[in-house]
């Protein structure tokens, strides 16, 4: 047992002012971080014995003194320790570099806790630091050795320049791929730019929840069991008894002979031009637009919570929905389904009519004379390549025409929420928490300033139809969220979740702006969770703008 008496006289006598601080410097920074003008040699003395106390780490302070003063040990009866040698720099994908402020301790120890509860392996200072090893040495080992960086942020982090100096060295080890970002938002605090445009994972109000979104972020595959299809599974013919095999070859069979007979039921009914409903969430049907099959996924019969607490006001109250079941497109109209009904119908688009629509030019967001769906970036562009991109510079009057030709209509606003986000209410389609490689949003190839620069998806504007599958809904629909916004047929009015129906809502009786929903390849990802709203007049018309149809 130390004397702590004898351990502060001994480092007020051995080491100056200057010396103290370097020392400080070196091995402990947060403690020479509090060091204030007018401290004294004693005051600062007790500040580093209480931080290496309380943080367990007092046997490391030894190891350092003895370094520095080699009589220390013989002064207190210690074994002299040898100093640090090389560590290994080997990253481990499966290593966590918790990145925090001082004066955050308390919640950084729980959550590596909990993380070492759940199987990872935790690097956080001081703890991780070798006895003797210096403070910088350690901090840049543990990146190296880290393939996970999560960012506790409050207002002390946001102020600390060594936090700031961590988080951009994971920033850049994240574009090269060799480490994972997470941000967690513990306390409402101005942040750096390069925090603010990263979805962080909520821990203010619910510790709990937010560990749990946490985790599902870290190890996604352990929360998507539950959509997985159940397997079949039965032992080795070898190890089976002949006379559960006779029974299991029967079983088959009689499986087999059930599946043939539903396949001819609906085929008959087809033929006889009666409608086919498969009551199961995610069902596909083919349905016929100007000759060429297009997919519909079914979306049954249900409730769920529409809107969000955490979202913007127009998103509030969350209230419950119960829904009719519908049919929905899987994909969004793209430019080869557009051209199938203009040629059919001899239809011209709003944009046509007009003369032009809004695109994205050096000068921002501008009219453009001759931008119209086959034009999507302006008059000196066209759809070469681009046949399987949904259409884009459609008004809301366009989308209408082209889901009555088709037989359908546009979704209501509640069952296009519902479709992207299931009973469950998930926040994105595929789950609640962001991951940028599920759909097309402002990656490194978008144009604007808050262009992800850690994703990139390989295009500037439009993807095709049907790139993210990794992004689906829980019915199978694709892009849901990036991509496109969609047009839907409610009427906007930013106070209407106050007043809908519990019951298949249609939206307002009337208004002057139409909703969109869905987000786009030019939106920040704040814009691409599920129950975001956002709303233009029906005759507008912009080249992030497109729309997919309903139908009973």
């Amino acid at each position: 047992m130390i004397d702590n008496d004898k351990l502060r006289q001994f480092i007020t006598t051995s080491f100056n002012d200057p010396e103290l601080d370097e020392l400080c410097f070196d091995y402990y920074r947060p403690v020479k971080d509090e060091f204030t003008i007018g401290m004294t040699k004693s005051q600062k003395v007790m500040a580093l014995i209480d931080y290496c106390k309380s943080r367990g780490i007092l046997a490391h302070l030894l190891v350092t003194l003895g370094e520095l003063r080699p009589t220390f040990p013989e002064q207190f009866d210690l074994v002299p320790t040898q100093q640090v040698g090389d560590q290994t720099t080997v990253r481990d994908s499966n290593r966590i570099f918790v990145s925090y402020a001082n004066q955050d301790a308390a919640f950084a120890r729980r959550l590596a806790d909990d993380l070492h509860r759940n199987g990872f392996d935790v690097w956080m200072a001081p703890e991780s630091i070798e006895p003797g090893e210096k403070w910088v040495d350690a901090i840049e080992r543990g990146l190296e050795t880290s393939g996970i960086f999560v960012l506790v942020i409050t207002p002390h982090a946001a102020n600390s320049k060594w936090v700031r100096d961590e988080s951009n060295y994971a920033i850049a080890q994240q574009n090269e791929g060799k480490m994972r970002f997470f941000t967690l938002y513990v306390a409402e605090a101005t942040l750096p730019p390069m925090w603010s445009v990263r979805q962080h994972i909520p821990f203010r109000g619910d510790y709990d929840e937010g560990l749990r979104q946490l985790l599902a972020a870290l190890r996604p595959e352990r929360f998507t069991a539950r959509l997985a299809t159940p397997t079949l599974r039965t032992p080795p013919t070898s190890a089976m008894e002949p006379s559960a095999r006779k029974s299991l070859y029967w079983a088959l069979g009689i499986v087999a002979l059930l599946a043939a007979a539903l396949l001819v039921w609906q085929w008959m009914a087809n033929s006889r031009g009666v409608e086919y409903r498969n009551e199961v969430a995610g069902a596909i049907r083919p349905i016929e637009r100007g000759g060429v099959d297009v997919e519909q996924v079914f979306v049954p019969a249900g409730s769920f919570m529409m809107g969000s607490e955490a979202g913007a006001s127009d998103e509030q109250p969350v209230h419950e929905v119960t829904l009719d079941a519908f049919w929905i497109d899987r994909t969004e109209v793209t430019n080869a389904q557009f051209e199938l009904f203009v040629s059919e119908t001899g239809f011209q688009t709003t944009a046509e009519q007009e003369g032009g629509g809004y695109i994205y030019t050096n000068n921002g967001w501008s009219y453009t004379e001759g931008a119209d769906w086959r034009h999507p970036q302006g008059p000196s562009s066209n759809l070469n390549g681009l046949g399987q991109h949904p259409v884009v510079l459609v008004s809301w009057d366009d989308a209408t025409a082209f889901c009555a030709w088709a037989g359908g209509r546009l979704p209501s606003e509640a069952e296009w929420e519902y479709a992207a986000r299931g009973p469950d209410s998930l926040v994105y389609p595929w789950g609640d928490v962001f991951d940028g490689t599920r759909l097309n949003y402002c990656d490194r190839n978008c144009p604007f300033d808050w262009a992800d620069q850690a994703v990139d998806d390989g295009y500037e504007f439009t993807a095709p139809a049907e790139t993210y599958s990794s992004g689906a809904s829980w019915i199978g629909a694709l892009d849901m969220t990036g991509n496109v916004w969609e047009w839907v047929n409610d009427w906007y009015e930013s106070g209407y979740y106050g007043k809908s129906p519990d019951v298949n809502p249609s939206g307002p009786a009337s208004g002057e702006h139409k909703v969109l929903r869905g987000g786009a390849w030019s939106d920040y990802y704040d814009d691409a969770r599920a129950s975001y709203r956002i709303d233009f007049r029906p005759v507008d018309r912009l080249n992030f703008v497109g729309f997919r149809c309903a139908q009973e």
